[in-house]
């Protein structure tokens, strides 16, 4: 009997402890239940076109809380609330349409996903059931930039709803900062476009090229030149353009408004600074060099033989030997230009132009020289006094283009357009103009000479005498006159000999270097 009386008030002792515990666990002030996370399951494209995408997210057990932050109009994000990824959903997927690219961040215990687009777009999130959600991307103007409200069940702001402008002063979010960056050396259009995808902006330094009229039309009449494309008038732009993505340019002072965090911004102005950088510069010295066939020969170049070498012969005698070089090989400068020299004084040749041009690695250049003549097309009658002449100017002399470009290795890998033409005579009234052009691409080093060629040209001369009087007696005049026709054959060689200016980074380098040893030198030797 005692027995059982024990076994009864420990039993009540067991649930009054148990009840204690329990209580205490109710009421205990912060105490919650656990919560269990959400797990992202599958991440399904249904639709998508260069407007809009469509994503479905399906969630176990159920959905998170979400919400969507379009601050940057071309990476919205959306996130996830106490969400993990499961590992068949690759952390980074690619499109094409309107969402280039998605990528997923973990942030906490939150989950982020992120989307890259090609325009400015806005992100909304749909509760489709259970355990489901449709994520929708859409293009969004200039003028408007939604901020984000989460779909949760109370539908409280996660992030605050907030329209945000497009100037960099009104888009300040607290905790933000900005600054301008002078660019020095490089075009607002080059560093943004590099910066910001899908961001293109037409060139600050647009030059437009404007030839004036040549000749000086008479009263009472209207010519009209035609030798040239009428260029386009650059449309107006504004000074100044923001992105939307914390990137604004001012054209006017060749400078980027960057805003965002500390951190971003610093970020920034380090990319800025290794695209802002100075480029060389190249100098070529052409030479237009017309040679007799003889004087070709003696020279030792020659390029239209079957074998399509280059023949190399002595300069006193031109014989050939019995070998060729390869074309792409790299003759002596010195050598070659001495030859050509040698030649022009032998009376073998003459020197047509000799144009100098420089421009800067990866730009084009242009040079013409020469005359403009005048073609008169038509002639129009209006009234009595009045006369209507169209007149065409054909240019003709010297013209070159180039577009070099400095690699890294100090090799120069140059694009060159060379025209010479001249006036051979005149049929109707009209000049009949000889043109010989040449067009061709070659990498070489610095100071080293290379030779475009074998531009041929057959020039007739006919040569009339008589004798005084007796030539001119008809009928029988032409038994005194002697008329005499001499062939001659010229080909035009361009001579090139790229030159790099370099600039001063490199002695800027060079000679901070030299005073880091200097500075260093007294330590050392103290060891």
């Amino acid at each position: 009997m005692n027995y059982k009386i024990r076994e009864s008030l420990f039993g009540l002792i067991c649930a009054a402890a148990l009840a204690f515990v329990l209580g205490a666990a109710i009421f205990v002030p912060g105490a919650s239940a656990q919560v269990v996370p959400s797990v992202l399951e599958e991440l399904r494209l249904v639709t998508q076109d260069e407007g809009s995408a469509k994503f479905i997210l399906r969630f176990s057990p159920a959905e998170p809380r979400v919400a969507t932050v379009d601050r940057d109009p071309n990476r919205p994000e959306l996130v996830m609330a106490t969400t993990l990824k499961t590992g068949r959903i690759a952390s980074r997927q690619t499109y094409r349409g309107l969402v280039r690219s998605l990528q997923f961040e973990t942030q906490g215990s939150s989950l982020v996903l992120r989307f890259s687009t090609a325009l400015p777009s806005t992100i909304r999130a749909e509760r489709m059931g259970a355990n489901s959600i449709q994520v929708s991307v859409d293009r969004v103007s200039e003028e408007e930039v939604l901020g984000s409200r989460p779909i949760g069940s109370a539908g409280e702001d996660v992030v605050p709803q907030q329209e945000l402008s497009r100037g960099p002063i009104d888009a300040y979010q607290p905790g933000d900062a900005y600054e301008l960056v002078f660019l020095k050396y490089a075009d607002v259009s080059e560093v943004v476009g590099l910066l910001a995808e899908g961001v293109e902006i037409s060139p600050n330094d647009v030059f437009i090229r404007r030839e004036p009229g040549f000749g000086s039309p008479a009263a009472n009449q209207q010519t009209s030149y035609i030798g040239a494309p009428q260029q386009a008038e650059r449309e107006s732009v504004p000074l100044g353009k923001n992105f939307g993505n914390g990137l604004a340019v001012d054209r006017r002072l060749n400078a980027i408004w960057i805003t965002g965090t500390p951190d971003r911004i610093d970020r920034v102005k380090r990319q800025i600074e290794l695209i802002d950088v100075p480029v060389d510069s190249v100098i070529l010295e052409t030479q237009f060099v017309e040679l007799t066939e003889t004087g070709a020969r003696n020279l030792g170049l020659d390029l239209n033989n079957q074998n399509g070498q280059i023949g190399v012969g002595t300069l006193t005698t031109g014989s050939f030997l019995p070998f060729g070089i390869d074309p792409n090989d790299v003759l002596p400068s010195g050598v070659l230009q001495a030859a050509i020299y040698a030649q022009i004084q032998k009376g073998e040749g003459r020197i047509v132009s000799r144009p100098r041009i420089a421009a800067q690695s990866g730009s084009t250049a242009k040079i013409i020289t020469g005359d403009a003549l005048p073609i008169l097309t038509s002639i129009q009658l209006s009234g009595v006094n009045g006369v209507s002449q169209q007149v065409q100017y054909v240019n003709v002399g010297v013209t070159l283009q180039i577009a070099p470009r400095v690699s890294s290795d100090g090799y120069i890998t140059s694009k060159i357009y060379g025209v010479v033409s001249s006036v051979t005579g005149f049929s109707q009234g009209y000049p009949t103009i000889s043109q010989r052009e040449a067009e061709t691409s070659a990498s070489v080093r610095d100071g080293e000479t290379f030779v475009i060629g074998g531009l041929t040209q057959e020039n007739v001369l006919t040569t009339k005498s008589k004798v005084p009087l007796l030539g001119d007696i008809p009928l029988v005049g032409n038994l005194f006159r002697n008329e005499r026709s001499t062939s001659t054959k010229t080909e035009l060689y361009i001579v090139i000999t790229p030159r790099i200016v370099r600039h001063r980074r490199f002695e800027d380098q060079r000679s901070t270097g030299d005073s880091v040893e200097q500075e260093l030198e007294p330590e050392t030797a103290g060891y």
